[in-house]
């Protein structure tokens, strides 16, 4: 489906408001949305909703580079219109869990490239994986002091939802809901909160910066 398709799909939409204070456009949610064949056509869906004055986020596994951000940073109207979440749940077992996507070391290379727009970039340790995310929690600060990293997600794992308006995840059409949050979770958000912005949902990061710009 390409980028054309996709806006029009959003504009018929009943629910959708163009506009700072309407909807909140979200990418990379189900899939890659910066794969090679895919990434042309998210850089169209982001510049013309960054246009439509819509706050725009995306999640990847992929390493981003400052030349394909050159392309869209001109039409960002306030800092926090675009918020990009850089996403990992493991950096030691890496090869064995997250198949077919880059190196966290490369991965996280895309933080000087958004540094360069001051675009606002989260660490997204999302999905937290029971005993693996938090065995490389000292590697996850290593990446805060290494890199200038906005703020951290630490976010719970979705799964299918068979009870309605119950804790649902804010997609997935009440699809979706939230595992039930693990200690490792708690003990994720308490270390990171002590170091700098941290945050167990990514919409609370780009509302942060709707509310304050």
């Amino acid at each position: 489906m390409n980028s054309q398709t996709l806006i029009e799909l959003v504009e018929s939409h009943p629910e959708f408001t163009p506009g700072k204070n309407g909807t909140i456009i979200s990418l990379g949610c189900y899939s890659e949305c910066w794969d090679d064949f895919v990434r042309q056509s998210t850089l169209e869906l982001i510049e013309y909703f960054l246009i439509r004055k819509n706050s725009v986020q995306f999640a990847t596994k992929r390493y981003i580079s400052h030349t394909h951000l050159g392309k869209i940073v001109p039409h960002i109207s306030w800092k926090g219109q675009l918020c990009i979440f850089i996403s990992s749940s493991t950096i030691s077992k890496w090869k064995n869990i997250e198949h077919g996507t880059e190196s966290p070391e490369k991965r996280f290379e895309g933080f000087k490239s958004t540094e360069i727009y001051n675009i606002p970039t989260y660490l997204y340790l999302k999905p937290i994986l029971n005993n693996l995310t938090l065995s490389d929690l000292e590697k996850y600060l290593d990446v805060l002091n290494k890199y200038k990293v906005t703020g951290v997600i630490v976010g719970s794992r979705f799964t299918k939802s068979r009870i309605i308006n119950k804790n649902l995840a804010p997609i997935g059409e009440g699809k979706l809901k939230y595992c039930n949050i693990s200690n490792d979770v708690d003990i994720l958000l308490l270390a990171f909160s002590d170091q700098i912005d941290t945050y167990e949902k990514s919409i609370e990061a780009v509302k942060h910066w709707r509310k304050n710009d």
